[in-house]
C-alpha cells in the first residue's frame, strides 16, 4: 500500500511539473543539456585560452585591454571557464541557455502563462546556436551569449520600476552588476546605450524617471566610455584592416553605411530565417486580427511574400513568371538576383546601372512595411517599445560596418539582433494572444513543428562538427 501510495504522489508531482508554466524551461534545460553533449570546445580561440596560465589573469587582462580589447570583464570569465572542466563549462552554458529564455518570460510578466512559456522556449530554440562555435564554442558563448543572458535580466527591475513596481534592494545591486557585465561587449553596450537614451526621454516627458535608472544609464555610458577609449580597440582595428579586409580603408562613409545595412538584412532577408519570418507572420496575422482594412493587411502581407520568395525560394517560378509578364526576362532575372547581389564591400550601388538598388531597394520595402505592420499592435506604447528594441538590434549589427572584421566576426555579431526579434515576436503574439485566444492555439502546432526541425538541424550541426 506504501508502495503504491508513493508512485501515486511520483506520478501527481509528474504530472502536476509537465502541467506547469515552468515546464517550457525545464525541457529547454534537456534540449539544450543534449545539444551539449556533442559539443567539443577544441578549436578556434578554445585552445589557446586554454593554453594561457590562469595564474597570469591580470597581467594577460592588462595586456589585452592596452594591444586587443576593451572586454576585461567578460575575458576575466572567458579565461577562467576556458580552464574549467569541460562538463562544468558545459553546465554553466545550458544553464544560462536556459536563462535567456526564463529571463524574457519575466520580462513579460508571463510567469504563470505556460503558453507564452512554450512560444518563448521555441523562438529561442529558433536561434542558429551553431553560431556560437564560430570562434570556438568557449570564446564565442562567453562573449556573446552569457552577456545577452546577463543584459535581459539586468533590464528586469527597472521595467519593474516604470511599472511602479516594487524591487529589493539585493536583486538591484545583482542587476547593476550584471549590467556591467553584459556591457563589457561593444555591440550590447551600445544597443543599450540607445535603449536608455530613448527610455531616458519618455520617461523624462511622463516624469517616471527614479535613481535606479540614472545607476543604469550611468553604467551603461560610462562602458560606452571605456570601449571607446580603450588603446586596445583602435590598436585592434587598424591592425585587423591588413589581416581580414583589405578593401576596407578605400571605403567610403556612405559605402560602409550601405554595407552595413545590406550584410546585416541579407541575413534576414536574402537567406531562409525562420525568426525573421516569424515575426513577419505575426505582423500580418495581427494585421487581420485586428481588423486594420485591406490597405494594411496588404503591406503587412509584403514582408511575408518577400521573405518566402527571397529567402526561402517559395514560389519562384510562379514569381519569376508574374515578373516576365510585368516587365521582361531579363529585369525578371535580375530582380531574381538580388539574393546574389552581396559582396564583400555591399551590394555595390552606381548611378550607372539602376539595377544595382534592387537589392537595397527589396529589401528597404520589406523593412519599411514590416515597420507599418507593428502598428497592428493594440497598444501604442507597445509598437513603439517594440520598434526601439528592433532598432536597437538592428544597430548592434549596423555598427559592425565601421569595423574591419565585419566579415572574419562571422554570425555570431547577429546575435543580438535576434534577440531583439524574439522581444518582438513575444510582444506580437502576446497581442494575439489577448485578441483571440482561439487564433494563438491554431498557430501554436506549426511553430512547435517548425521549432523542432530547427532544434533537430543545430543538434545535427553538433554532431557533425564534433567528428571534424
Amino acid at each position: 500500500m506504501a508502495k503504491t501510495a508513493k508512485n501515486k504522489s511520483i506520478s501527481g508531482f509528474l504530472k502536476g511539473l509537465f502541467k506547469s508554466a515552468e515546464f517550457p524551461f525545464i525541457a529547454l534545460f534537456v534540449l539544450s543539456a543534449i545539444m551539449h553533449i556533442a559539443i567539443k570546445p577544441n578549436y578556434g580561440d578554445d585552445p589557446s585560452l586554454a593554453a594561457q596560465p590562469l595564474g597570469e589573469i591580470m597581467s594577460w587582462l592588462g595586456w589585452r585591454f592596452m594591444n586587443h580589447s576593451s572586454r576585461v570583464i567578460i575575458d576575466f570569465f572567458m579565461l577562467i571557464a576556458a580552464h574549467l572542466p569541460v562538463v562544468l563549462w558545459k553546465i554553466t552554458d545550458v544553464a544560462l541557455h536556459t536563462l535567456l529564455a526564463k529571463g524574457i518570460s519575466e520580462l513579460f510578466e508571463a510567469k504563470g502563462d505556460r503558453r507564452m512559456n512554450w512560444f518563448i522556449v521555441g523562438t529561442v530554440l529558433l536561434y542558429p546556436f551553431r553560431d556560437m562555435s564560430t570562434a570556438g564554442w568557449i570564446a564565442t558563448t562567453a562573449n556573446y551569449l552569457w552577456p545577452l543572458t546577463a543584459g535581459v535580466f539586468a533590464a528586469i527591475p527597472l521595467r519593474q520600476m516604470l511599472k511602479g513596481q516594487k524591487t529589493s534592494l539585493p536583486r538591484m545591486i545583482v542587476s547593476a552588476l550584471l549590467m556591467l557585465y553584459a556591457t563589457n561587449i561593444e555591440l550590447l553596450c551600445g544597443a543599450m546605450f540607445g535603449v536608455y537614451l530613448i527610455l531616458g526621454i519618455y520617461a523624462a516627458v511622463k516624469r517616471k524617471i527614479n535613481w535606479y535608472f540614472f545607476l543604469q544609464f550611468a553604467i551603461v555610458s560610462a562602458m560606452l566610455a571605456v570601449h571607446l577609449l580603450c588603446p586596445g580597440n583602435s590598436d585592434r582595428s587598424a591592425a585587423e584592416v591588413g589581416r581580414w579586409f583589405n578593401d576596407y580603408a578605400n571605403l567610403t562613409l556612405a559605402q560602409k553605411v550601405e554595407l552595413g545595412f545590406s550584410s546585416t538584412m541579407f541575413e534576414y532577408i536574402m537567406k531562409p530565417n525562420y525568426i525573421f519570418m516569424l515575426l513577419c507572420l505575426l505582423v500580418l496575422i495581427n494585421t487581420v486580427t485586428r481588423k486594420k482594412g485591406a490597405v494594411l493587411t496588404a503591406i503587412a502581407s509584403v514582408p511575408v511574400m518577400i521573405t518566402a520568395v527571397f529567402g526561402f525560394g517559395f514560389f519562384d517560378g510562379v514569381f519569376t513568371r508574374v515578373l516576365v509578364k510585368a516587365s521582361d526576362a531579363k529585369w525578371a532575372a535580375v530582380i531574381m538576383g538580388a539574393r546574389d547581389a552581396l559582396t564583400n564591400t555591399g551590394t555595390n550601388i552606381s548611378a550607372s546601372r539602376i539595377e544595382s538598388v534592387i537589392p537595397d531597394a527589396v529589401m528597404l520595402t520589406a523593412l519599411v512595411c514590416l515597420i507599418i505592420g507593428i502598428f497592428s499592435l493594440a497598444e501604442k506604447k507597445d509598437a513603439w517599445t517594440v520598434l526601439t528594441v528592433l532598432a536597437a538590434g538592428f544597430a548592434s549589427r549596423f555598427v559592425m560596418a565601421f569595423s574591419p572584421t565585419i566579415w572574419a566576426s562571422m554570425e555570431r555579431t547577429f546575435i543580438f539582433f535576434y534577440a531583439a526579434m524574439i522581444y518582438a515576436c513575444t510582444a506580437l503574439f502576446r497581442d494575439i494572444q489577448q485578441g483571440r485566444e482561439k487564433l494563438s492555439l491554431a498557430a501554436v502546432s506549426p511553430f512547435m513543428i517548425v521549432c523542432a526541425i530547427s532544434y533537430l538541424s543545430q543538434l545535427l550541426y553538433t554532431v557533425v562538427d564534433s567528428m571534424n
